[in-house]
């Protein structure tokens, strides 16, 4: 819940803030300027640009988390850890900033497009695009996600182009369920049986279908 949150309020922290996380994350490993250059593909010069909020890393935040293996919401100064995923906590951290954020904003989760690309758990910790979900389930399941399902291969489900899958990767699966399973580099929606091969890896909780 703190990441959907984190997602909606970024645009409204500066380049400045998210500049001086950048500095005392790389001094924390004592990385220069010119070896942070090297892994992002910029001068040391561009660097300091962005540490001094001359410049914005924001298209960087996602190779800045991989290489400082920071949350991305480090750079924006907001600790998931002591936040629990509470909504209160969140509130008040946010007030705490001077930051303000549409209520309607809770209802949104984190939107995958294909994870073939960074594999499950990266695409999960390092996806900073979002959808609404529906209110009722948002407040019945803690950590779901919401996947393109043209992006992967619908063994046991009818999709039409657009249609969205709204998963928890927690809830435990019985007979009546189609999961998303990984089999090798693919992924597939299948019926759940004890039998099924592949790694499960959420449970389909609804699907969001686009008719022509």
């Amino acid at each position: 819940m703190f990441d959907q949150v984190l997602r909606y309020i970024t645009g409204n922290m500066s380049d400045k803030d998210i500049g001086i996380q950048i500095k005392k994350a790389r001094s924390e490993v004592s990385m220069s300027q010119e070896e942070l250059g090297e892994k992002l593909g910029v001068t040391w010069e561009m660097v300091s640009r962005y540490e001094n909020g001359r410049s914005s890393a924001r298209k960087y935040l996602t190779e800045l988390s991989e290489i400082f293996e920071k949350s991305i919401s480090y750079f924006f100064g907001v600790q998931d850890d002591l936040i629990e995923y509470n909504v209160d906590k969140i509130a008040s951290a946010l007030k705490e900033k001077g930051i303000g954020y549409d209520v309607a904003a809770v209802n949104k989760v984190i939107l995958i497009d294909d994870f073939s690309i960074l594999g499950f758990e990266r695409s999960l910790k390092l996806t900073r695009q979002f959808y609404t979900a529906p209110e009722w389930m948002i407040e019945k399941y803690s950590d779901i996600f919401a996947l393109r399902l043209n992006s992967v291969v619908p063994d046991s489900l009818d999709v039409n182009e657009g249609d969205i899958g709204f998963f928890s990767p927690s809830l435990k699966p019985d007979n009546r369920d189609v999961v998303l399973i990984q089999s090798g580099n693919v992924f597939k929606l299948k019926r759940y049986s004890s039998k099924l091969k592949g790694e499960i890896l959420a449970v389909l909780i609804a699907q969001e279908k686009r008719f022509r």
